[in-house]
C-alpha cells in the first residue's frame, strides 16, 4: 500500500495504486527514490528529459550514454566513481528537473546493475538534500519488483 506524504520543492515520484503517479518523500533505507510507469504526466517543457537506449549491454555504454546524454564534462573519467561524481554535480545542466528515462534495465552483468542502481539512488537522495536539481528516474512499471529486490528493498506485498 502506497501512503502519499505531504511535498515541498524537494520530492520523488512513483507510481500510484491506479497507475497514475503520485508525489513521495521516501524513507531512507526502504522506499527507491524511482518511478515506475509512464513518464507523459511528468515530462513538461521545462524539464531536461533523456532517454536511455534499450540496446545498452556493456558497463562502457552505459557510462558512454550518460556522458553523451547529459553532457558530462571532458574530465569524465568513464568509471563508476566518475558517474556518481558528475551525477551529484550537474551544474552545467539549467533546468531544476532531470528526469533520466528507462525503457529497460540496462543488459549488464546483474553486479554491474547493483553498482548502477547503487549510484542512482544514493544521487537522487543525495539530491533530495539539495536546492539546485530535483532528478528523477524512470523506469518501466513491471520492473520495480526486480528494482527493489535488486536494492535489496522491502516491497510492499511483503
Amino acid at each position: 500500500m502506497h501512503v502519499k506524504r505531504p511535498c515541498g520543492d524537494r520530492y520523488f515520484v512513483r507510481s500510484g495504486a491506479r497507475g497514475g503517479f503520485d508525489v513521495y518523500r521516501p524513507d531512507v533505507g526502504v522506499e527507491p527514490p524511482f518511478a515506475f510507469g509512464e513518464v507523459d504526466r511528468l515530462n513538461t517543457l521545462d524539464d531536461y528529459v533523456v532517454e536511455l537506449p534499450e540496446e545498452i549491454a556493456t558497463p562502457d555504454q552505459l557510462l558512454q550514454a550518460y556522458y553523451d546524454l547529459l553532457h558530462f564534462p571532458e574530465y569524465f573519467g568513464f568509471n563508476w566513481n566518475a558517474m556518481d561524481e558528475c551525477l551529484r554535480d550537474l551544474e552545467w545542466i539549467q533546468n531544476r528537473r532531470i528526469i533520466i528515462i528507462h525503457k529497460s534495465l540496462p543488459k549488464i552483468e546483474r553486479s554491474q546493475v547493483r553498482i548502477y542502481l547503487s549510484i542512482l539512488s544514493d544521487c537522487m537522495r543525495e539530491w533530495e538534500k539539495n536546492e539546485a536539481h530535483v532528478v528523477v528516474v524512470v523506469f518501466p512499471e513491471g520492473l520495480e519488483q526486480l528494482v527493489n529486490s535488486l536494492l535489496q528493498i522491502p516491497s510492499d506485498d511483503a
